[in-house]
This record gives C-alpha cells, sequence and structure tokens, in this order.
C-alpha cells in the first residue's frame, strides 16, 4: 500500500542561457550577484553553512528564507535547503555546458502537490526570476564585470588627465613661486592651489566600492 503522505511533488524549470557555464555559476553563488536577481541574502557555497533570503515582507510572511547549502559541485551542481512558512523544500540547481553556453535545470522538491498554494507560488516566483520576465536580472547579475570594466576605464579616462593637469600646475609653481601665471596674471601661488584640488579630485573620483560619506572620509584624510 502506496503511504500518500510521503509523496511529494518537484517544480522543474529549464532554460538555455547564451553565457558561459561558470559565469551562469558566479550568479547563483556569489552573495552580490544573487541579490541583482533573486534576493538579499548572506549566501556562501560551503556545504552546511547556514543563511537566509531575505525579502519585503508582506500580510502573513515575514519576507525571510531559512537556508542551508547541502551539495556543491563547482560550475555544475548547487543544492541548499528552503525553508519558509512552515514548510521544507529543497532547491537544486544542475548547469550543463552547450554549443551556445548553458543548460540551466532548477528543480524545487517538497511540494504537497501541483494544486498546493505553496507550489503554484514557488512556480510563479521562480518562473519570474529566470524566465521571460527575469531575463533582465540575470543580465545584470551576468554583466557585473563588464560594468566594472567599463566603469573603470571611464573613470581613468577621466581622473587621469585631471590628475595629470594638477601635478603640472605644481610644478610650475615649484619652478616660479613667486611669479605670476602667463596671460591670466594671478599669482603662481594659487596656480598650486588648484593644481592640488585637482589631485586630490583625481584620487578621490576613483572609489567605486565606498558610499559618498566614506569618499568624503577618504579625501578628509588626505587633507
Amino acid at each position: 500500500m502506496t503511504d500518500t503522505a510521503a509523496i511529494t511533488r518537484t517544480l522543474t524549470i529549464e532554460r538555455e542561457l547564451p553565457h558561459p557555464q561558470e559565469k551562469v555559476w558566479r550568479a547563483l553563488t556569489e552573495g552580490q550577484l544573487i541579490d541583482e536577481w533573486l534576493m538579499k541574502n548572506d549566501f556562501r557555497p560551503v556545504v552546511g553553512h547556514r543563511f537566509q533570503f531575505r525579502s519585503t515582507p508582506v500580510p502573513n510572511w515575514n519576507g525571510l528564507i531559512d537556508s542551508e547549502v547541502l551539495a556543491v559541485e563547482p560550475t555544475s551542481r548547487l543544492s541548499y535547503s528552503w525553508a519558509t512558512m512552515g514548510m521544507e523544500s529543497v532547491v537544486t540547481w544542475t548547469l550543463t555546458p552547450t554549443a551556445g553556453g548553458t543548460h540551466l535545470r532548477m528543480e524545487h522538491s517538497g511540494f504537497p502537490s501541483e494544486e498546493s498554494a505553496s507550489y503554484k507560488g514557488a512556480k510563479y516566483g521562480w518562473t519570474s526570476f529566470i524566465g521571460k520576465t527575469g531575463e533582465c536580472r540575470w543580465r545584470v547579475g551576468l554583466t557585473m564585470t563588464t560594468k566594472s570594466i567599463v566603469y573603470w576605464t571611464m573613470t581613468i579616462l577621466v581622473a587621469l588627465p585631471i590628475g595629470s593637469g594638477g601635478v603640472g600646475q605644481i610644478v610650475q609653481y615649484l619652478a616660479n613661486p613667486h611669479g605670476v601665471v602667463p596671460v591670466l596674471g594671478y599669482p603662481m601661488y594659487f596656480f598650486a592651489i588648484l593644481g592640488f584640488w585637482k589631485v586630490l579630485g583625481a584620487i578621490c573620483h576613483p572609489r567605486a566600492g565606498f558610499s559618498a560619506a566614506q569618499r568624503v572620509g577618504v579625501c578628509r584624510h588626505l587633507l
């Protein structure tokens, strides 16, 4: 006789992604990237690590999902528990390289039935995250490195001329501290002050990972 109480259902979603397997793995395992397409978290790809996914609380849900890493096979398989609203389930990701990128398979197991509210809610949620309406979120996570490269390239192009110009003005002042600026006619020490602020601005500008307050702190420290 079959024990129907032990039977559970698994939600499976599969997608073909035009990205290398290593890049998709990063989107699944790096906390900052997970933030971009799924939820806030304190995830680490270490078996046994307990962590939480954090979303905006809504009526009858505190916005928290308690999880534990169950399996990690770098670039190919990741599994973790998923406990929320009194229900425990398991999410498993499987990555397979393809000619055009990566085949992504997500299995969320542990639902009482396909008609249950939990199954329908998970289907809607995961489809939103990794389906057609979630593609933009995946792109955000998968292109973080590209964005960083563009940022630093543009930062260098802006900061380098400013900084080098400031150094040049300071050098001119040191060579003739009591003179005046040709054509403009103001004292060389004023020229040096402008040069100093240019150099300071070039130093403070590229602090990409700092908040505005931290940048001010760095500049104050330099002063």
